[in-house]
């Protein structure tokens, strides 16, 4: 019995050639090399996706072709899982782009159902959650707590819990998520400035005026950030006490 992709025995055609046949490959016909069905619609399926990748089609399109291209091909499924979780992380990362936060989770979660701790999927599923306002805040703690034990690193998801403690009110919080940012990216104006704001609110002029200069030192002087601590810096020398 032949299994996987071994030759069957070989045979001399008419004109004296000796040939192996694979038998998910193909087939000889009057001494002629076909391709087999299935290598035809992987063809199909990889061409149909390479256009839609092109030209930026539907969210339901990409889902046909991408389960097209896995089921057509099937001969790794290591392998061809791996493309398909990115290609979803690749889509869900596009939707965010379109602010069409409820489709980026469903994208995000797909590629979390092949791999359950690729790392950068949860974290952008969190990000997305975050965007679809309180209801959904909980789930978006969880999704970017579990985002930064896999990777301490990741400053993104660390951005994004300080976005969230900002978002409910917990100031000593956002002043530790933001502090694990400024410690992997110690030139992030936004989080020095999110941060000053953050110790202004818990009544620590002194230490928030550090960051606003810190602000003042690395962002462009036409970005939100550096007009702001200009504005918070004046308040705070004006009024040394506040």
């Amino acid at each position: 019995m032949v299994s996987g992709n071994r030759p069957v025995p070989g045979r001399l055609t008419a004109k004296g050639h000796l040939r192996m046949e694979f038998p998910r490959a193909g087939r000889y016909r009057d001494d002629v090399f076909v391709g087999s069905r299935r290598g035809r619609r992987a063809w199909v399926a990889i061409a149909a996706l390479a256009l839609l990748l092109f030209l930026g089609a539907g969210t339901l399109i990409s889902w046909y072709v991408e389960e097209l291209w896995f089921d057509s091909l099937g001969y790794g499924d290591v392998f061809w899982t791996t493309i398909t979780y990115k290609t979803a992380l690749f889509w869900g990362v596009a939707l965010l782009g379109l602010g069409k936060f409820k489709d980026a989770v469903t994208m995000f979660s797909r590629a979390l159902r092949y791999d359950p701790g690729f790392t950068l999927a949860l974290a952008r599923r969190g990000y997305a959650y975050l965007n679809l306002g309180l209801a959904y805040y909980p789930q978006a703690a969880l999704d970017l707590q579990a985002a930064v034990k896999n990777d301490a690193t990741l400053v993104e998801a660390w951005y994004n819990l300080g976005i969230l403690h900002t978002r409910q009110g917990n100031d000593a919080e956002v002043v530790k998520m933001l502090t694990q940012v400024l410690e992997l990216q110690p030139d992030n104006y936004a989080a020095h400035f999110d941060l000053a704001e953050a110790l202004l609110r818990l009544g620590n002029p002194q230490a928030a005026a550090e960051h606003f200069q810190r602000v003042l030192e690395l962002a462009p002087a036409e970005s939100p950030e550096f007009k702001q601590s200009q504005i918070e810096l004046d308040k705070l020398n004006n009024n040394p006490g506040v």
